[in-house]
């Protein structure tokens, strides 16, 4: 909250290889381009951990030594917070070891992510995550940074899905995905309420071992209102929406629930991306959305970029390529960031200027997306 301009880069393992110093102690050029707050890769898909892990499997980088640890002490000898970017929807070992902690289709099939294999968090996954995550945290890790869709956006048909939609909502399971049935409406909702209920969880553990922690939760297609993927109930408890810079005008999409209806006339492009960052902030009661901006090169591109951002209550997440680290054409936007946070600092929006329509209104009419929309 008292940064509103953070960093964001990949570095992945292939790093440790091509450039070592680069991937372990990037700290000291990050410094130097006046971050205070860096978001980075600890867990990048569904390789094992990055450090000597007691749960599952560990990558051979750090079969002898404990990455994780030097990163996370590189970041805080440069008197930087680092948000450990988790991938946890996806995990090779538990895949390949607890078959049933695996999503599934309606035939019983494995459902792709990614970058692996999507894991159930009505599952016992959800533990082994957290697990990992503890581990982490006693490391001196400031936050996690949540990507990705969490669970599948049509369903799962694992065991533990099946059962726990019926134990919940006393009705049977659907067979299928279709969107003329209320009951597979009634699933997406389950969905939600899973993933609201797995990070509450995660939460009231992770805040006990270390108050400060900040988690940082994606929220893909969300901001454009298009879909009923997630709501508002998973934002509101959390600590930080992430979403990304052009998410909120990714309204006719074959992944939305309820693509704008290609006759309709389209809001235009520079208010839709603010109405996003608003949704995004607003949704978390005011406190500042994350929001990552990639492929922005030029200096003056990106000031702009950041100036709004941060001028719609957002957190600037600015990425920067790890071959360019440290990029000087960022620095102006960090600086900027100082500059104007001490006065955003624990601020919240206080003035109505639009009226939004509640998620329970839209999904009344949600067997029909003209209507959705009109």
């Amino acid at each position: 909250d008292e940064h509103r301009v953070h960093l964001h880069t990949r570095l992945g393992p292939s790093f440790l290889r091509k450039d070592p110093e680069r991937f372990l102690k990037p700290g000291k050029w990050l410094k130097e381009m006046g971050v205070k707050v860096f978001s980075r890769h600890i867990v990048s898909g569904d390789e094992g951990a990055w450090w000597p892990s007691e749960h599952g499997a560990i990558h051979e980088m750090a079969e002898e030594r404990n990455v994780a640890r030097e990163i996370i002490n590189d970041a805080h000898g440069n008197g930087l917070r680092i948000i450990a970017y988790y991938r946890h929807i996806e995990d090779e070992w538990a895949a390949f070891n607890h078959p049933d902690w695996r999503c599934v289709d309606p035939s019983g099939e494995p459902i792709p992510g990614t970058r692996g294999i999507n894991m159930c968090m009505n599952s016992p996954y959800a533990d082994y995550v957290l697990a990992r995550q503890l581990e982490l945290v006693e490391m001196g890790v400031d936050g996690f940074y949540y990507d990705s869709v969490h669970m599948p956006r049509t369903g799962c048909w694992c065991k533990y899905c099946r059962e726990k939609f019926t134990t919940f909502t006393g009705l049977k399971h659907p067979d299928k995905p279709d969107m003329d049935d209320a009951v597979w409406h009634k699933l997406k909702e389950f969905n939600n309420y899973t993933i609201a209920r797995t990070f509450a969880a995660w939460r009231k553990t992770l805040h006990a071992a270390n108050p400060d922690l900040v988690m940082v939760v994606g929220s893909n297609l969300w901001p454009s209102l298009s879909d009923k993927h997630m709501d508002h109930r998973v934002f509101q408890i959390l600590d930080c929406h992430k979403t990304e810079f052009n998410k909120g005008t990714v309204y006719r999409s074959p992944s939305a629930l309820w693509s704008f209806p290609s006759d309709f006339r389209a809001m235009e492009l520079d208010v839709r991306l603010g109405w996003g960052f608003d949704v995004a902030r607003d949704a978390t009661d005011g406190r500042p959305a994350h929001i990552w901006a990639h492929r922005i090169q030029s200096e003056s591109h990106m000031l702009a970029a950041t100036a709004g951002m941060v001028a719609h209550g957002c957190i600037a997440n600015i990425d920067v390529r790890e071959t360019r680290i440290p990029d000087a054409n960022f620095n102006s936007s960090f600086a900027m960031g100082e500059r104007v946070s001490p006065y955003l600092k624990g601020t919240k929006p206080v003035r109505e200027v639009a009226i939004l329509h509640s998620e329970q209104a839209r999904d009344m009419d949600g067997l029909d997306h003209r209507k959705v929309w009109r």
